[in-house]
């Protein structure tokens, strides 16, 4: 069994995030976030999600090399709203892993939190977020050595120069 470098695995309540035929658009936005990431990261991960039974409702993990190193929930008819003062008493309050207060508020105060000026964020925007801020936590362990003196063999054939700049000791 192949252990991706960066995975996303959902509870089978958020499949619909996925499925294009019902709107989702989680794969897409993956793929997107996944072209910022260190080439192991966005180049091996042929399966970008994977549904796991064991996972809560409405939850998902993210796992580097196979370790889950994050889980976050996104439930259905639900977004997270965040700043502008908002005060709606329905709406589950906390920190956003943006360290903002914010709430999860129902579908149908999305509209309220808008107009109070929060800032209303969707379910596949907050799981890609959260999947770009792990890589990048974790970008030291997506790249491996042999990856960088790929890299760095690339840039050699097409701009010695700076390979040879690395070598050389600065003065000052």
């Amino acid at each position: 069994m192949r252990v991706e470098a960066l995975e996303l695995e959902l509870s089978v309540t958020l499949v619909d995030l996925v499925d294009t035929a019902k709107g989702g658009d989680l794969l897409e936005r993956s793929r997107v976030c996944a072209a910022s990431w260190p080439p192991s990261a966005a180049s091996s991960s042929a399966r970008p999600h994977r549904d796991n039974v064991n996972l809560d409702n409405d939850s998902y993990a993210i796992r580097l090399h196979g370790v889950e190193v994050a889980t976050g929930i996104a439930p259905p008819g639900r977004y997270l709203a965040i700043g502008g003062g908002l005060d709606v008493s329905r709406g589950n309050r906390g920190r956003t892993r943006l360290r903002a207060p914010g709430q999860v508020v129902p579908a149908e105060l999305r509209q309220q939190a808008l107009v109070a000026g929060a800032t209303v964020i969707d379910r596949s925007s907050v799981i890609t977020t959260h999947l770009g801020e792990v890589a990048a936590r974790h970008a030291g362990q997506l790249l491996s050595s042999q990856q960088v003196k790929t890299l760095l063999d690339s840039v050699k054939q097409t701009d010695p120069a700076v390979i040879e700049e690395m070598g050389q000791p600065r003065s000052t």
